[in-house]
C-alpha cells in the first residue's frame, strides 16, 4: 500500500509534502520549522528546523535540513549527491550542529539505497525516510481507519471490483483513495469514512493520468437503497392489483408511496425481479406478480 501526495501540479505536490514534513517535525518537538529557505551559497532548502537539546543552563539546538521529493519515480544518485552537498555545506559552518533529512515519497533506487547503508555505518547525521515509513507516520498522525475496514465499507456501496487502496494526503488531511477495475476512483475521509470529501481534494487527483471519473459512493448507496424500496413496493402493488399493472401506472403508484423513488430505480428493480422470476410481463406490457 502506497502513500500518495495529491496536487493538481507537480509543484503543488512538492509543497504539500513539505507541509506534511513540517507538521510531523513539529509533532516531534522541532521548533522554528521553515520551508523554502535559501542557505549558504544560494542552496535552496525545502525545510529547516531546530531541536533544542537541553544542557545544565542553556539548550544547544540541533539544526535539521531536509529535502522533500514527491517524485513518482525512486530517487537516483544525482538527487542523492545534491542533497549530501547541501548538508555538507551547512555542516562546515563554524560551531554547526547540523543533520540531514531526505524524504523520498517513492523511495530510492538500488544505488542510493546501497550508498545510504554504507554512509550510515560511519555517519548518523543523515536520515533517509521513504514512502512506506512516511505512510505509517501519516496513518498514525491522522488516526486513519484500517484498510480492511475501507474495503468492507466500499463493498457495501458498489459491486465494482477494487484494484487499489492507497493512503493519500492533501491540505492537512488524510484520505483513502480507492481505485476500481474500470479505472474509476473514489476518495474517502481516512478517519471518518462517511464524511464528505471537499471537491477541491477530488480535483487534486487530476494529475493521475491513469484514473478516469470519480465515483460518488454515497450517491450509489442511496440509489441502491431506492432500488430496494422500489422492488418491495412493486411486489406489494402487484399483489394488490391482481389483474396486473402497466409500467407507467406502476411508476405513478410508486411515486405516491415513496416520493424519493425515481423512474430509473423502478426499471432496475423490475429487471431484478424478472431475473428472480418474481414478475412476468404479458400482452401490452402488463406486469403481473408470479405465484
Amino acid at each position: 500500500m502506497r502513500l500518495r501526495i495529491l496536487g493538481t501540479t507537480s509543484d503543488e505536490r512538492g509543497c504539500e509534502l513539505e507541509r506534511l514534513a513540517s507538521r510531523l517535525l513539529s509533532r516531534k518537538g522541532y521548533r522554528q520549522v521553515t520551508t523554502n529557505l535559501v542557505g549558504s551559497g544560494g542552496n535552496e532548502l525545502d525545510i529547516v528546523a531546530e531541536f533544542p537539546v537541553p544542557g545544565l543552563g542553556t539548550s544547544h539546538p540541533v539544526t535539521i535540513i531536509g529535502e522533500c521529493k514527491a517524485h513518482e519515480a525512486p530517487i537516483a544518485m544525482s538527487d542523492w549527491l545534491k542533497f549530501l552537498g547541501k548538508v555538507a555545506t551547512e555542516q562546515w559552518k563554524p560551531q554547526a550542529n547540523v543533520r540531514g533529512l531526505l524524504i523520498a515519497l517513492s523511495g530510492v533506487n538500488g544505488n542510493v539505497a546501497g550508498a545510504y547503508n554504507d554512509l550510515r555505518k560511519t555517519m548518523s547525521t543523515i536520515e533517509l525516510v521513504s514512502g512506506d515509513a512516511l505512510r505509517d507516520m501519516v496513518a498514525s498522525e491522522f488516526s486513519v481507519v484500517a484498510a480492511d475496514q475501507v474495503a468492507v465499507h466500499v463493498s457495501r456501496s458498489t459491486p465494482m471490483a477494487v484494484v487499489e487502496i492507497s493512503l493519500a494526503y492533501y491540505r492537512e488531511h488524510a484520505y483513502w483513495l480507492v481505485v476500481f477495475s474500470d479505472d474509476t476512483f473514489t476518495l474517502l475521509d481516512a478517519a471518518h469514512l462517511d464524511q464528505p470529501v471537499p471537491p477541491a481534494t477530488i480535483d487534486a487527483l487530476q494529475y493521475v493520468k491513469s484514473l478516469k471519473s470519480f465515483r460518488d459512493l454515497s450517491a450509489e448507496a442511496e440509489s441502491k437503497q431506492r432500488q430496494a424500496i422500489a422492488s418491495k413496493c412493486l411486489l406489494a402493488l402487484l399483489l394488490i392489483h391482481r389483474d396486473g399493472l402497466t409500467l407507467p401506472k406502476a411508476c405513478e403508484e410508486l411515486a405516491k408511496i415513496e416520493a424519493t423513488v425515481q423512474s430509473q430505480d423502478v426499471g432496475v428493480a423490475l429487471d431484478r425481479l424478472r431475473s428472480l422470476s418474481l414478475v412476468s410481463e404479458g400482452d401490452g406490457g402488463l406486469l403481473r406478480r408470479r405465484p
